[in-house]
């Protein structure tokens, strides 16, 4: 039987033994290298097992996938499917899921979403430039009034504008529960386009 969480750094081996003598191997390895840019700086003990290239191709994949959910504005879907075609077919045979993998991109992309500090007060709150604009690079931060004790701001598309522009029915509706503290009402509207209701 092999023991749970245990890596299977090799591919296809047909003897049963050699499998759990490789893993055996594997899991008492103590042998561990630091390294910088590709430099080995340090060298800690001895490997008991061969080298795996498969390892390093998925490792190799795993930081590409990783660095992609925090830079970039790819779906979950795209990001995952990039890294994986690159790979070579045993390399994706030792992949886990793809649904976990797509969590794992999640997770990361959560956890790199709010890198800024909630302001402490209205004077102190600057909308930074890379956050007026959608990921397709439209402005999307329309209206400010300034650092002003009665501030309104105003998130909107060019395009969404002409459809309010256009629509037969606007509705509005201020909201409280949601804001910030820092702020007293978040008001939405609402416009009727082709009997569909569009913020």
């Amino acid at each position: 039987m092999i023991p749970e969480n245990s890596r299977i750094d090799f591919k296809y081996i047909a003897n049963f033994t050699a499998v759990l003598s490789e893993l055996q191997n594997v899991n008492q390895c103590r042998g561990r290298l630091h390294t910088i840019d590709d430099q080995v700086v340090l060298t800690v003990g001895e490997h008991n097992h061969e080298p795996s290239h498969l390892a390093g191709e998925v490792i190799a994949s795993r930081t590409k996938t990783n660095d992609a959910a925090k830079q970039t504005g790819h779906s979950t879907h795209d990001i995952v499917a990039d890294c994986v075609s690159r790979l070579s077919d045993h390399a994706v045979s030792t992949l886990p899921n793809l649904q976990h993998i797509k969590r794992t991109v999640q997770r990361i992309r959560q956890r790199h979403k709010n890198l800024l500090s909630l302001p402490t007060n209205r004077d102190s709150l600057l909308i930074d430039t890379q956050h007026i604009k959608t990921a397709r690079g439209r402005t999307f931060l329309q209206f400010d009034s300034g650092l002003i004790d009665q501030r309104i701001l105003i998130f909107s598309t060019k395009k969404q504008l002409k459809m309010f522009k256009n629509a037969n029915s606007i509705y509005l509706d201020g909201i409280f529960s949601v804001v910030p503290e820092l702020y007293f009402q978040l008001y939405t509207s609402h416009a009727t386009l082709k009997k569909k209701s569009v913020e």
